[in-house]
C-alpha cells in the first residue's frame, strides 16, 4: 500500500509498506549525507526500502535483530529504552500477536507506552504519532512475502 497524504519532511516517515517490505521518506535535512542501513535496502529519490526489521525514530532508522515474531526477547525491549520514547508501537508482522508480558517489561516499568498492532497498521499508527511530534519508535517485523 502507498500513502498519499501530507508528509512531514523532517522525519522519517512511511511512505508504502507491503509484503517483505517497507519504504521510508528519508528527511530532507539528511539529503544525501543520509547514513542508511546497509542491508536490505534501496535507495531511491528520497526514500529507502527496508527488507528486514527496523526501527524508525522520527530522526533515524537503525536494525532490529528478531527477524519474526517468535524471536522477540526482552533484550529487544530493552534496548528501545535507550532511545528515550513516549510511546512505542510494535509491528508483529502480518498479523497481530501479543507477546508473552515479562517481555515488554522493561518498557512498562519505565511508564512507557507500548502498542502491539499488525506491521501495516503499525505503519499507520507512526505516520499519526509522528505526525503530532511525539517521541514515537515503531518497531517493525516484516509481513511475510508470500
Amino acid at each position: 500500500m502507498k500513502f498519499s497524504l501530507d508528509e512531514r519532511l523532517d522525519v522519517y516517515t512511511v511512505s508504502a509498506y507491503g509484503p517483505g517490505y517497507v519504504e521510508f521518506s528519508i528527511p530532507n535535512y539528511l539529503g544525501e549525507d543520509a547514513e542508511l542501513l546497509k542491508e536490505g535496502l534501496k535507495q531511491d529519490e528520497g526514500r529507502q526500502k527496508i527488507s528486514q526489521s527496523v526501527v524508525v525514530l522520527p530522526s533515524q532508522l537503525q536494525e532490529w535483530p528478531p527477524a519474526s515474531f517468535v524471536e522477540l526477547e526482552k533484550s529487544h525491549f530493552q534496548s528501545l529504552l535507550e532511545l528515550k520514547p513516549e510511546v512505542v508501537v510494535v509491528g508483529t508482522g502480518e498479523r497481530l500477536r501479543f507477546p508473552a508480558p515479562y517481555l515488554v517489561e522493561p518498557l512498562v516499568r519505565h511508564q512507557v507506552g507500548v502498542e502491539f498492532m499488525d506491521t501495516a497498521a503499525a505503519c499507520r499508527t507512526y505516520n499519526i504519532l509522528v505526525g503530532e511530534g511525539r517521541r514515537v519508535i515503531a518497531a517493525l517485523i516484516m509481513i511475510a512475502n508470500d
